[in-house]
């Protein structure tokens, strides 16, 4: 039967970028899941300043800068997990170097079969019924297409592979509800109407930026999934999406598509 982390049994699970907004909830929700945690960060003292709160003893941290193979792979070998939350997903090529930097360590380090989880954005998604991605739409930003080059890089990898694919993040209220996000595989996790399958491009990406609200979703949240899935084995080598319940809809100020929000 597919494996899902829903158990108590503890993880070696290793955080990349664990310093960032998503990297920090990711680690907290291991921690809190009872599993064993490496933070990746380039600087312990930016770490422990958005951390907020006194470290956990059980929290180990490697500092180091992830285009260093030599010190990921080292920091990668014996873990069970790898989730990467490193570069910034608006970068272009910087971002694709920061991927491939992780995923080659992963490879050398974790071996085939080695289970890693990395990021991308929407767009990566393909849209039900019309056989296309948002890579592929008239009007989406060039940035984006670094994240198609990354899925390509996955796609020939020997790792247990899953490729996260959010929509605009942000961080929860105080005190906020955790929500139980539903989750596609390989598409965005949105109903489409009768016509999505002749419409054009044009009304493709319209139709996509429609749906935006339904796919913002939390940091938290979506830290929460990751962590309950680890080694989840249906999602391995498949792209996933992320959504709100039927019914809510959320805002990220800020947000456009292709720029990077100025107060995450």
């Amino acid at each position: 039967m597919p494996e899902i982390d829903a158990s108590p049994a503890p993880r070696r699970v290793l955080v990349i970028g664990a310093a960032g907004n998503l990297g920090r909830r990711v680690t907290a929700s291991a921690l809190a899941a009872g599993h064993e945690v490496t933070a990746f960060v380039r600087s312990r003292s930016t770490f422990e300043d958005r951390w907020r709160a006194p470290l956990p003893p059980s929290l180990r941290i490697v500092e180091g800068d992830v285009l260093d193979r030599a010190r990921l792979g080292a920091a990668m070998r014996g873990q069970d997990v790898v989730v990467s939350c490193a570069g910034n997903a608006f970068d272009g090529e910087g971002f694709v170097r920061v991927f491939d930097a992780v995923a080659s360590a992963a490879e050398e380090a974790l071996g085939p079969g080695g289970r890693i989880w990395m990021l991308a954005g929407l767009a990566a998604l393909d849209i039900p019924g019309a056989g296309r991605r948002g890579l592929d739409l008239p009007g989406v930003p060039r940035v984006y297409l670094s994240h198609g080059v990354n899925l390509r890089r996955l796609e020939r990898s020997p790792l247990a592979w899953t490729l996260l694919c959010p929509g605009p993040m942000f961080p929860a209220a105080p005190a906020s509800r955790p929500i139980a996000l539903r989750a596609s595989i390989d598409t965005v996790p949105v109903a489409t109407p009768n016509w999505i399958g002749w419409a054009p491009g044009l009304a493709l990406a319209l139709f996509l930026k429609s749906k935006v609200p339904v796919l913002t979703v939390t940091y938290e949240d979506v830290a929460r999934y990751v962590v309950e899935h680890l080694r989840d084995e249906t999602l391995v080598g498949h792209r996933v999406g992320l959504a709100l319940p039927p019914g809510e809809t959320a805002r990220k100020d800020g947000w456009r598509p292709g720029r990077r929000a100025a107060v995450e």
